[in-house]
Parts: C-alpha cells; sequence; structure tokens
C-alpha cells in the first residue's frame, strides 16, 4: 500500500511534466507542425492535444488495471528497445569500422533473440493482465 501512495503522489507531482513532454514530442513530428505551429487555430489544437492526453491517461488509470500488471507490460516493452536493440545499434555505428562481418552478424543474432524473449515477455504479461488473480505478494 506504502509503495502505490508513494507512486501514486510522485505521479500526481510529475503529472505536467509527463503531458508537456508527450505533447511537446508530437509537436515536433513533421507531418503534423502544419497543425500545431502554424495553423491559424494552432493555440487551439494544442491545448485540445493536452486534454486528449490527459483524459487518455485518467482513462488507464481508472480502467482497474493494476500497477503491477502495468509496470509487467511497460516493462516488457521497452526491454528489447532499451536494454537490446539500441545499446548494439550505438555500438555497431560507433565502431564500424573496427568491427568484423562475423561480429555484426553475432549482434544481430543477439538481437533477435532478445527480440523474441521480449515478445515472450509480452505476451505472458498480456496474459497475467487477462487473468487478473495474483498470490497476495504481487498485489
Amino acid at each position: 500500500f506504502t509503495l502505490q501512495m508513494v507512486y501514486g503522489l510522485s505521479c500526481i507531482i510529475t503529472f505536467p511534466i509527463y503531458v508537456n513532454v508527450a505533447c511537446s514530442i508530437i509537436f515536433r513530428i513533421d507531418k503534423l507542425k502544419g497543425w500545431f505551429m502554424e495553423h491559424p487555430r494552432a493555440y487551439w489544437h494544442c491545448t485540445l492535444l493536452r486534454l486528449v492526453t490527459i483524459l487518455m491517461l485518467f482513462a488507464i488509470s481508472i480502467s482497474g488495471i493494476r500497477i503491477l500488471d502495468l509496470l509487467n507490460f511497460s516493462g516488457a516493452l521497452c526491454n528489447a528497445y532499451l536494454a537490446i536493440i539500441m545499446p548494439i545499434m550505438l555500438y555497431m555505428t560507433y565502431f564500424k569500422d573496427k568491427i568484423k562481418k562475423w561480429q555484426r552478424t553475432l549482434f544481430w543474432i543477439f538481437i533477435a533473440v532478445g527480440c523474441c524473449l521480449t515478445l515472450l515477455s509480452v505476451v505472458v504479461s498480456l496474459k497475467d493482465m487477462a487473468v487478473q488473480h495474483h498470490p497476495k505478494h504481487h498485489t
């Protein structure tokens, strides 16, 4: 209970940052700049996007998804990209002249295995959310 309260309080305190960052990313998309930056009603569009973002986050929070299920699912999705793909791609880009072909092949195999394991993790987390039955120490 205490951990969930601390997490909830930190979400409330940092909520404006979440909304601002999410909307700022959308504002910078080249195909949407005309709608959010150059349009005569750009301020209205930006405000409407922030409202939709707030309503979506509110809908997620009242949907009944337990916080541990949500964290499990988001961790499963981010695992391959942040822990496997990005570091290896950065390494291969930075040292592209020094990496041999067999090493590059090995890196791609590692990425493929990591993505398969991440897919398995996503499926298991979705199954856990669908079952909605957890041991007492998981709530």
